[in-house]
Formats: C-alpha cells, sequence, structure tokens
C-alpha cells in the first residue's frame, strides 16, 4: 500500500571475507520523484564470488540494512513490518530482490530523502550511497468519490508529477473512513497539451482519458480502474 534504471542511483559494495573473496551489491531506485503514498521499490542486486554459499539475515555471514533520512539528516521513523533481506547464494550466484520503502519507514510527510544502504557483516561495516529521492503531493487533476457495491466508498484522485524529465500521470485510490490510501496506478508519460478526464461508473470504477507521452505517435488511451486496481 504504503513503486529508471540504474542512473537513478547506483551503489557497489565490496565485502571482504578474505584475501580474494568478495560480495558485491548494487541498488538503485526506478524514479527520483515519487507521489505521495506511491510504493518506492529499492532493487537490490547481490553477487557472490566468494567461492562459499553466502547466506543473508539476522543469522546469516551478512546483513543489508536500508537507511533513510530526511532533509535535516534525522533517520525516518521505522516500522515494524519491515522486510528483511534473506536468501543463500551460492558461490557465482546472484540474488534479486525488491524491497518497498514505505513497508519500512514512514513517508508520509511531503519533502527530499536520502537512502543509504548498509552491508552489516562479521567484521565491519561497509556504508555507500546516498541516493537522493523526493516525496511530493503532486498537482491533482481531479477527483471522484464513489460507491462500491458491497463495499465502503472509494476516492478515486488523479493526479500529475513532474519526473525524470518529464509529466506523467498517476492516479491514487483512497478510503475516506478510515483515512487510508489503498494503492496508486502508474500511466506514465502524458502531454502536457491536452488535460486528463476523470470519470466513475455505477460499478464504483474510474475511467481515465489521456493522451500518452510514451507512444510514437502520441495516442488517447481510456483507461479503467477499479478498487483492486
Amino acid at each position: 500500500m504504503y513503486f529508471r534504471s540504474l542512473t537513478a542511483g547506483l551503489l557497489s559494495v565490496l565485502y571482504a571475507t578474505g584475501a580474494a573473496a568478495q560480495v558485491d551489491l548494487v541498488a538503485s531506485l526506478e524514479h527520483r520523484c515519487y507521489l505521495l503514498f506511491e510504493p518506492i521499490e529499492v532493487q537490490l542486486g547481490i553477487r557472490n564470488d566468494s567461492g562459499t554459499p553466502v547466506t543473508l539475515g539476522p543469522e546469516g555471514e551478512a546483513e543489508v540494512v536500508l537507511d533513510v533520512r530526511d532533509e535535516r539528516g534525522a533517520l525516518a521513523a521505522r516500522l515494524e513490518e519491515c522486510p528483511v533481506v534473506r536468501g543463500t547464494i551460492a558461490p557465482g550466484s546472484n540474488l534479486v530482490q525488491r524491497v518497498n520503502l514505505l513497508r519500512c519507514y514512514d513517508l508520509r510527510t511531503p519533502g527530499a530523502y536520502t537512502l543509504r544502504v548498509l552491508l552489516v557483516g562479521p567484521r565491519e561495516t561497509i556504508r555507500r550511497g546516498p541516493i537522493f529521492f523526493d516525496v511530493r503531493r503532486g498537482t491533482e487533476e481531479g477527483s471522484v468519490q464513489v460507491e462500491v457495491p458491497g463495499e465502503k466508498e472509494i476516492i478515486y484522485r488523479l493526479f500529475s508529477l513532474t519526473r525524470d524529465g518529464a509529466r506523467c500521470l498517476l492516479l491514487r485510490l483512497e478510503r475516506p473512513e478510515p483515512a487510508e490510501a489503498l494503492g496508486v496506478v502508474d500511466f506514465g508519460r502524458v502531454l502536457r497539451f491536452y488535460r486528463p478526464r476523470l470519470r466513475a461508473d455505477k460499478m464504483g470504477r474510474a475511467h481515465i482519458v489521456y493522451q500518452s507521452g510514451d507512444t510514437i505517435p502520441p495516442v488517447f488511451v481510456h483507461a479503467v480502474v477499479g478498487p483492486t486496481g
């Protein structure tokens, strides 16, 4: 509830367990800017060239720790349900995992943040970073509140957001009581010449019409989103 390339942030970590043994870690974010409540996924890729299996986790030989701080340098409030990076990596193999930062930290305050990745080993901790990213409110392009048959009311809010050098369109689903963000749908890049339209039907679904900037030539797109996506 609580999502480019490696140019958004690339970390290389060398963790030495012997003279010729090493474990490499790369980490990246897909974007440099995210809509409030949009999933913020960090992709971790771990390469084991140590010659022996490496087990990750609190009980293993190494542990990956994510450190997120606000623009003042204060550590963001950590959540208990943050998933732990676990797994055993065979020699010459890779492990790839994605971790949603919204499951690890309270990022409900718009602003600038930094992410650091720590590789904690038995003899030393190696720190790399930071990767910079922003959480923004975006520009609201429209909203509609609907009654979903058999469920509570849902609010669809349409936002535009400038990120990665382009204007993007996103839809956030919310529940008014109790206030809760249910998810975010990213429609990608859109053209500025046509203002997107948002309507709802009797089934409680949102209809969004916009001009895509991801196609050549640009085309109009009619997207339909329900309470479950």
